[in-house]
């Protein structure tokens, strides 16, 4: 007997949004169940001896909202993922879906392709061996226990492996720039004779963390982000604060997330700070963080040259970057900078 296909169920209280959603679905193939209000829902999941395989919902609705509808799931251990829809987006409400268990985001307006994307991901995870596979949560949290292993580690591990698979950044850009910046920072430090080796460690490990709160159809936009859009990205250091925050002594891991899109000069976000106003470890991670963005492939672009982004670097001295890390920064010899990029440059594999 074929198997049913899956089963998408839409919240939304606008007629024309759900139609919409409806027959973009049912075009490519799902059956749907469509609800005007999340309680109608909710009552229908408790007495269905088929619940949906997964939910998309708006968050702001007449009666119950999306993140009530979200929050009242999640107190019935329901396992269905949610994509939460809305064109609703900010910091405190990143912040609740998050904690209430959202499985993804999209902005709305949504486009056909967004909602596929997002629907497939979820229903038609990759079948092992199919293709290479990205480096998964349980990578970090091994990596995390290495770092952290006390009471803070835990929690860590607890934060990252409650985090969506896609949000994370590739785990072998992570520890490329982890290593570049413990390398700068030694230079650094046998100056200054301090520096916060496992705070820069593990913020340069979790840097995009706060990502796992932008919907997903603003993170893989392939074109240029409108001012909604860009306001909505440059959310991203706050909830990763926020997430650290939470979690003890990790106040300065989460000054280095909050602050490792802030410039030099004062251009950067999020609250344009400039100089010594900046964490000096946030402020070495810029460097090396835009280092490893030259020196490796884009989408627009194929990887440039140590030489390439070391000039690039040079360039950017007391506009982008403070001009001492930078100084220190061109002194390591490119042989250190290519060792580290052959060792990390392969899909991770557990030992």
């Amino acid at each position: 007997m074929p198997q049913s296909p899956p089963c998408i169920a839409i919240v939304d209280d606008d007629n024309l949004v759900r139609t919409f959603f409806e027959a973009v679905l049912v075009e490519d193939g799902y059956r749907c169940r469509t609800f005007s209000r999340c309680s109608d829902a909710l009552a229908d999941f408790a007495g269905s001896l088929e619940p949906p395989d997964l939910i998309l919902s708006d968050i702001l609705m007449d009666g119950m909202t999306g993140l009530e509808f979200l929050r009242a799931l999640h107190n019935a251990d329901c396992r269905i993922p949610v994509i939460l829809i809305s064109g609703y987006y900010d910091l405190p409400c990143a912040m609740e879906a998050i904690g209430c268990g959202a499985s993804d985001y999209l902005l709305k307006p949504a486009l056909p392709n967004d909602i596929l994307a997002a629907v497939d991901k979820h229903l038609n995870p990759p079948a092992a061996g199919s293709r290479v596979l990205l480096p998964t949560e349980a990578d970090f949290s091994a990596d995390l226990r290495n770092l952290a292993g006390r009471t803070e580690g835990r929690r860590l591990t607890e934060l990252v492996t409650s985090m969506p698979e896609k949000r994370i950044e590739t785990l072998e850009h992570s520890r490329r720039v982890t290593e570049y910046a413990l390398l700068t920072a030694r230079r650094i430090a046998g100056r200054t004779g301090d520096m916060d080796w496992q705070d820069m460690e593990i913020g340069a490990m979790l840097h995009d963390l706060g990502k796992v709160g932008v919907p997903e159809n603003v993170i893989n936009k392939a074109g240029p982000l409108n001012p909604d859009e860009w306001r909505i990205m440059k959310l991203h250091p706050a909830i990763g604060r926020d997430l650290l925050k939470a979690i003890p002594d990790m106040d300065g891991v989460a000054e280095i997330v909050y602050s490792h899109h802030e410039n030099f000069d004062g251009t950067g976000y999020p609250r344009g700070l400039s100089a010594g106003e900046i964490n000096r470890c946030a402020r070495i991670f810029s460097v090396v963080d835009a280092f490893d963005a030259i020196t490796s492939d884009r989408p627009y672009r194929p990887a440039q040259t140590v030489s390439a982004a070391m000039e690039e670097i040079r360039r950017m001295a007391g506009s982008q970057f403070d001009p001492a890390i930078v100084e220190e920064f061109l002194r390591i010899p490119e042989r250190e900078f290519e060792i580290i990029r052959r060792v990390h440059s392969e899909p991770y594999s557990p030992t």
